[in-house]
């Protein structure tokens, strides 16, 4: 590649990182405004963000459709950034006013609980479907538009992919940190608005630099047809349930690290930018190397096996390893753990989360290289994936919000998603064609390593870690989609405490018996 084409990329692979803070401040901003429609529960953030990642997924997967037919893929992303600007300005101000739609009908809709969850997430929805499909749409175009060249197919969408994220981790911290404190919500959205169209504008100039791209070929015209991948067949499936258990995971963690620290907004943003940092950092070690690797099928299917195991041992490294290592090394530091409680638990939920999210992250450039075998058909590619990983998430975080977590707990929870894990690694191996290739063995290591932690890993774990912020003995447990409820016995029997840790809400609860509690207003 000449020097101005290489100058280019990395124009277009910044206004990438910018693209992705405003896209998350949405996100953040679209939360809290729905939670002052809705009320601050577990179904306003679940409406939020099922109809934000669907309608970035039919982005992508529209956006996929037509990419590799446009021969100026980055003039169109300039004009999808100008129209999330201009979308996000328009339907911002209605978003906390979509309770006053459903007012008409408030008998019929409160005595049935889930009709009313639908009917607020289908408003929501409607709301938001084209600012957030306009978003999911930049994906294959801007992919198309820099990737010039099969020799470094991966590396390209690898870089893309940990600069968006690392842009979207920007946009979590500084959004839920320092601005809606600062601004408030409406000139939070405002100022990403006003972003996402300066990125367009930006974009418009950069495109003047770059000269039209030939479109994907008529199959039999050339030396490099666009061909069906065999591998899209087995790898499209087991990355749409990838991303669901992905999804599952943030909102396990969440659940688990709002134990002992009270704050819900911090926690949700800590978790959000750990899982983002994570897959920046996979994205970003794999990029150099994923075009030279032969055996693609065991590297992903090795991402799978470490993502079970880290999984797995994420709750035993939060209880026992982390707050040893940092109380050590904030002892050398002279710092005071306690006077710093936030600071160290940001470290220890850092030590447990990061790793499996590293390996998720490494994930989606093997597999989109996979799944691509010609610079012609990048956007398709690239869309098809971005879309069934992102359908796969709303997927998993409702199965796991809804179903899991009320029947299994989290201990239980976090064992399936690990074994599902371990399925996904199992079939990329199997299908790979390398023979007795290394890879497939070092794909498997990770694998015996899961098993043999979950053997050892005991039942109460999770229990044992809230028990680190009680007194007394526990006398009963309980999780359900609303929180973790526990009842203690202080130590001179006539005492009962009710601890109820509680994602997205809170109330108050009363003991009425010596294993029960009762919420009340």
């Amino acid at each position: 590649m000449d020097s101005s084409g290489q100058k280019n990329y990395r124009i277009f692979a910044s206004l990438f990182v910018l693209s992705g803070v405003s896209g998350l401040i949405y996100q953040v901003v679209w939360a809290r405004k729905l939670q002052v429609a809705f009320g601050v529960n577990l179904f306003a953030i679940a409406a939020v963000l099922a109809a934000y990642f669907l309608g970035m997924a039919l982005g992508s997967w529209l956006g996929g459709k037509f990419s590799d037919r446009s021969k100026r893929p980055l003039l169109v992303y300039a004009l999808l950034e100008v129209g999330i600007g201009i979308t996000a300005l328009a339907v911002t101000p209605f978003v906390d006013q979509l309770n006053i739609v459903l007012q008409p009908f408030s008998e019929l809709l409160n005595n049935n609980f889930y009709l009313l969850q639908a009917a607020r997430f289908l408003l929501t929805l409607a709301l938001l479907i084209v600012p957030t499909t306009l978003l999911g749409a930049t994906v294959p175009f801007m992919n198309r538009g820099v990737v010039d060249s099969d020799a470094h197919i991966g590396g390209r969408i690898a870089t893309l992919y940990a600069a968006n994220t690392i842009g979207a981790v920007s946009g979590v911290l500084v959004s839920g940190f320092y601005l809606i404190e600062r601004i408030g919500l409406s000139h939070t959205a405002q100022l990403a608005a006003a972003l996402s169209i300066l990125v367009g504008l930006l974009a418009l100039w950069a495109n003047t630099r770059v000269d039209p791209i030939p479109s994907a070929p008529l199959p039999g015209k050339t030396s490099e047809p666009v061909r069906v991948n065999r591998a899209a067949r087995v790898v499209l499936p087991l990355m749409g349930l990838s991303g669901a258990l992905g999804l599952s995971l943030e909102v396990l963690w969440t659940r688990l690290l709002i134990q002992g620290i009270g704050s819900t907004a911090y926690v949700f943003s800590t978790v959000l930018a750990l899982f983002l940092i994570g897959i920046a950092l996979g994205s970003y070690i794999v990029r150099s190397r994923v075009d030279r690797w032969k055996d693609l099928f065991s590297a992903l299917a090795l991402t799978q096996a470490l993502a079970a195991f880290f999984t797995l041992a994420g709750v035993p490294v939060l209880n026992w390893v982390m707050p040893a290592a940092v109380s050590g090394i904030m002892g050398l530091l002279g710092l005071n753990v306690e006077q710093a409680f936030f600071q160290t638990w940001a470290l220890w939920a850092t030590g447990a989360l990061l790793p499996a999210t590293i390996a998720l992250g490494a994930s989606i450039p093997i597999a989109a290289r996979l799944i691509t075998d010609s610079r012609y058909n990048v956007g398709r590619s690239m869309g098809r994936l971005y879309a069934i990983n992102t359908y796969g998430g709303v997927v998993g975080s409702l199965c796991t919000g809804f179903l899991l977590l009320p029947v299994m707990g989290v201990y239980w929870s976090i064992t399936v998603i690990s074994a599902l894990y371990l399925f996904t690694a199992v079939v990329l191996v199997f299908h790979s064609t390398a023979g007795k290739a290394i890879g497939k063995r070092v794909a498997l290591v990770p694998v015996v390593l899961s098993v043999l932690v979950w053997l050892f890993l005991p039942p109460g774990l999770v229990r044992d870690r809230i028990n680190n912020y009680t007194t007394g003995e526990i006398i009963a447990y309980q999780e359900d989609y609303y929180g973790s409820i526990l009842v203690t016995e202080e130590d001179d029997g006539s005492k009962f405490k009710v601890r109820e840790t509680m994602p997205f809400t809170t109330c108050g609860c009363k003991v009425t018996s010596r294993y029960s509690c009762r919420r009340h207003p």
